[in-house]
């Protein structure tokens, strides 16, 4: 996944990805094919505070409707993802979702900014 890597983002191990998809019998813009599924991953980020590496777990619920145009409307929960022709590229959609639930300031919950200590201020 380069765009991930090119986003400072380095998966420690492969992402779990299950998806369901749904194409109605006579595909239309009126029902267009749903994708539903849930993405895991734990990734190595870099602190934006002590500029060390830290874990983030990343989990997202997806459902996604498949669609001809920007145009054609989608359910109110749905994610509409616009196809290229009859392509639907599974990996470009979870490489967005992922690169989506990146923190854009990560940075570990107790730490302190560079040059300063902890404890107590004598002032």
């Amino acid at each position: 996944m380069p765009r991930l890597s090119e986003a400072g983002v380095e998966l420690l191990r492969p992402a779990e990805v299950s998806v369901c998809l749904t194409v109605p019998e006579f595909r239309s813009d009126a029902r267009p094919a749903e994708v539903s599924g849930r993405i895991v991953a734990l990734a190595s980020l870099q602190c934006q505070r002590c500029m060390g590496s830290m874990e983030h777990r990343i989990e997202s619920q997806v459902f996604w409707q498949l669609v001809a145009s920007d145009s054609t409307e989608v359910d109110e929960d749905a994610e509409p993802i616009v196809l290229e022709g009859d392509r639907f590229e599974l990996l470009e959609a979870v490489t967005d979702e992922l690169l989506l639930a990146v923190p854009s300031y990560p940075r570990h919950a107790e730490c302190a900014l560079p040059g300063t200590h902890s404890g107590s201020d004598d002032n």
